[in-house]
């Protein structure tokens, strides 16, 4: 972060005046492309993970019980093989982790824009277009994490992967959405562009299942089994 620092400290002290916008690009995929397996082989992140679960459960007797694990020393909280070799909490554990390291990050590069620009706009492109959990992808929480940074907006520049399921988390934190003009046919965008924003008007959905859920991170896929079935339920129970 240093380095990070010392960029925007240089680049305030120079030409702050002359900067309207910021883009901070975030590929919430980061992780895909790599194998088919999940992307923290590395000694940091096993030390890292041990850290973040000791603190989540406040030392080992929280954590045992939390996993149903018999752990003795911090050494040796480790990644799970599989989700079926572990416990459930375990698993889900990992994987928010996992995904979580993405958003960790996100949050310390914007606190340091921040402090160098305090009120100049920044612009968040958001690419990828995968919700597999191995891909390291959350969009609720990026969407989460920015309403903290404003005056901020995120913008779609991955298809109609992008325009079709994140504005929900969008709208949910209050944050500006924007659609990129040339990620789409021009028909198409204006098309989205009614059909999603729909400016000064209400949501075109009266509930919305922000992504991922906990099945996704049990089936580790982009679409688990049921759930159509299970938005209509809610749908059903929670419609006013």
């Amino acid at each position: 972060m240093t380095g990070f620092d010392h960029f925007y400290s240089y680049l305030a002290a120079h030409h702050e005046n002359k900067i309207d916008i910021i883009k901070y690009f975030i590929e919430v995929g980061l992780m895909s492309g790599v194998g088919t397996d999940f992307w923290c082989g590395d000694r940091f992140a096993r030390v890292d993970f041990r850290q973040s679960m000791a603190e989540r459960y406040g030392g080992l007797n929280g954590l045992n019980a939390a996993w149903g694990t018999r752990l003795f020393t911090a050494d040796e909280i480790s990644f799970p093989p599989s989700a079926k070799a572990v416990s459930v909490r375990h698993w889900i554990d990992f994987v928010s982790w996992y995904q979580e390291s993405q958003v960790r990050a996100l949050r310390r590069h914007l606190t340091v824009i921040r402090k160098h620009f305090p009120e100049t706009h920044i612009d968040v492109p958001m690419g990828f277009g995968s919700d597999v959990q191995r891909d390291g992808c959350d969009r609720t929480a990026v969407c989460a994490a920015v309403a903290a940074f404003p005056p901020i907006s995120i913008r779609s520049t991955h298809g109609s992967f992008n325009r079709d399921q994140p504005p929900r988390a969008y709208w949910f934190y209050n944050q500006n959405f924007h659609l990129r003009p040339d990620s789409a046919p021009r028909a198409q965008a204006i098309s989205d562009y009614k059909r999603i924003l729909r400016p000064g008007r209400r949501a075109i959905v009266d509930i919305a299942v922000l992504y991922p859920t906990t099945q996704m991170m049990l089936d580790m896929t982009g679409f688990p089994a049921g759930q159509i079935a299970f938005c209509s339920q809610g749908a059903s129970l929670f419609r006013l």
